[in-house]
């Protein structure tokens, strides 16, 4: 892992890392007024601005995981503040306490404030983190407002979507899925919430990711990482239960953490589309859909295409079965994609994801991130066996089914360089080759493949059953195929399976 040895400071284990200025890309006096915690019991109770703060604080040494949150809030014209605190994923304890007045229940948030963080409530948009102290959790004032609800007395716009294309987009916008989602990797959603993810965060313990990174591949230094490793759960709240939060001390731990940031990003930027949307004279999911950018044609079930996509998935018996595939045309790839017109070998390729990235892939395409990783090294991984890419796809219950989403993109493999062992550190195919294939042990018969012409070109579909193949010595139990230039892909077909 690239990254310049660093000195450890003079700090013992059980300390968080030295002071260090966050800087905000925004102000955080200027931050959206939340709703008064419900655990205070003043449900009709109003948060005065701008006197409300989430903390946090990670300390692996000392296994400490907890959060604290604090609003002053009027109710029944009387002024509280009120606290609430404990280890992320509990419920927590909470005080309320009733104030002389308002002048008085500001003197004691902001007392409160500092004897927890350390820091002046008034010098908030230059806050410090300090040791042994609590970090502000910052929310982002240049979210999009919320989508403004329908009103009762209001029709609402009838949608020109037809049925299923319709239940895909609410699918893939699902409020309740992003949610599960980032459960399923141990974000602690009540103190990173879904509607106040933002980008500046994630891109704040990135850069804690990449000095672990740093630290890993220098000096090793484990008293450093226990103080990373805290401040990158203090950013980034988890849920770890009672259990001790872990060190990033291992490439794959680092990985998977690199991995989670990349899906953050994937979900906040379809949040941000989801949070824009109002009312208008569209159907709010046509909304969504057109903000996608990418137009989308549902498949006959009788036409020759939607039957080589079906064949190409449920081949040698696959139990997920495919309910509706869409052509899909992105915005600019066609363009982008031509600068490869000159290369022969095509194929149609699988990529597996899971749902709460869809909308993200729709919108900008397969990417291959700054810390993107595999076996095969930095770039878009696809497969000719639906099996392989199935393997990476995380469903969602939806209409009391549960569903996966798989993408096929056209890739323009041209020469390929051929491996049989893994390779983590390639960035680009050798010299004189267009794409890297890791070839497996088991692998479609060629003998089954069939072709479709798109755009005037011919593209191999390997729809053929699997077989056993001559790299027996493999490494891969299933082949990978690696582009290492984005432009050398074209999104084609998205399909849903149950």
């Amino acid at each position: 892992m690239p990254g310049r040895k660093r000195k450890a400071p003079a700090t013992n284990a059980g300390e968080t890392a030295p002071a260090k200025t966050l800087v905000a890309p925004t102000s955080v006096t200027s931050q959206p007024v939340p709703e008064v915690d419900q655990m205070f019991g003043h449900t009709t109770g109003t948060i005065v601005a701008p006197f409300f703060a989430t903390l946090n604080q990670t300390n692996i040494a000392a296994n400490n995981n907890k959060f604290y949150r604090l609003q002053l809030f009027q109710d029944g014209g009387k002024y509280y503040v009120g606290t609430h605190w404990g280890r992320v994923g509990e419920a927590g304890q909470t005080k309320v306490a009733v104030q002389k007045d308002r002048a008085t229940a500001e003197m004691e948030f902001g007392r409160i404030f500092e004897s927890k963080t350390g820091n002046n409530w008034r010098d908030r948009d230059a806050f410090v983190n300090r040791p042994g102290k609590y970090d502000l959790i910052q929310i982002d004032p240049n979210a999009p407002p919320s989508a403004e609800p329908a009103s009762k007395s209001a029709p609402l716009a009838a949608s020109e979507l037809d049925d299923l294309t319709r239940d895909l987009i609410e699918m893939v916008f699902d409020r309740d899925m992003f949610k599960t989602a980032m459960k399923n990797l141990d974000v602690d959603v009540a103190k990173l919430p879904l509607g106040k993810l933002r980008q500046s965060q994630i891109d704040a313990g990135h850069a804690v990711l990449e000095q672990i990174e740093a630290v890993t591949t220098g000096s090793e230094d484990r008293n450093e990482l226990v103080q990373l490793s805290s401040r990158f759960f203090t950013i980034i709240p988890h849920s770890f239960g009672r259990q001790r939060p872990p060190v990033i001390d291992t490439r794959d731990s680092l990985q998977k953490l690199y991995d989670l940031m990349a899906v953050l990003s994937d979900i906040s930027l379809a949040n941000n589309i989801l949070e824009s949307t109002t009312r208008g004279s569209l159907h709010p999911t046509d909304t969504l859909y057109r903000k996608l950018g990418a137009k989308l044609s549902l498949l006959q079930k009788t036409s020759p295409e939607y039957q080589t996509v079906r064949a190409y998935a449920e081949v040698n018996g696959n139990p997920w079965k495919v309910v509706a595939a869409w052509r899909i045309d992105r915005q600019d790839d066609a363009r982008r994609f031509a600068a490869h017109d000159a290369i022969a070998n095509r194929k149609l390729l699988w990529h597996g994801t899971e749902v709460a990235v869809v909308a993200a892939i729709m919108k900008s395409g397969l990417r291959i991130m700054p810390h993107s990783g595999g076996r095969v090294g930095r770039g878009v991984y696809l497969a000719s066996l639906n099996e392989k890419s199935r393997m990476y796809t995380r469903g969602t219950n939806w209409n009391g089914k549960h569903a996966k989403v798989m993408f096929l993109a056209e890739a323009a493999l041209g020469r390929e360089h051929h491996i049989v062992h893994d390779s983590s550190w390639l960035t680009h195919p050798p010299a004189g080759f267009d794409s890297v294939v890791a070839k497996g042990r088991v692998d479609p018969d060629p003998q089954g493949s069939t072709t479709l012409t798109l755009d005037g070109k011919t593209v191999v579909v390997d729809t053929g059953p699997p077989r056993v193949t001559p790299f027996s010595h493999s490494s891969f139990h299933h082949s990978e195929y690696l582009i290492y230039d984005e432009s050398q892909h074209r999104l084609r077909y998205l399909v849903l399976l149950e």
